[in-house]
């Protein structure tokens, strides 16, 4: 079956309740190092202790960026 990134994705909302900071990494140009600098924030987080999750939100047709920030 085919499968949308919409089908589950989160209702809008105008707020958001306080939570974890959230850092995002963005940028309009390929191989600009955008994956390798959020690896990178990955890993130094998580070796300093705190829990960290991280998310590719486009291009992840291919497991090695979501494999290397885990």
């Amino acid at each position: 079956s085919v499968m949308n990134i919409a089908d589950n994705a989160l209702q809008p909302t105008n707020f958001l309740i306080q939570s974890a900071p959230i850092v995002i990494v963005a940028g309009t140009c390929m191989n600009s190092g955008k994956t390798v600098a959020a690896t990178e924030i990955v890993k130094q987080a998580s070796h300093a202790g705190l829990r960290v999750a991280g998310a590719k939100m486009s291009g992840v047709a291919c497991l090695r960026d979501t494999l290397n920030m885990e």
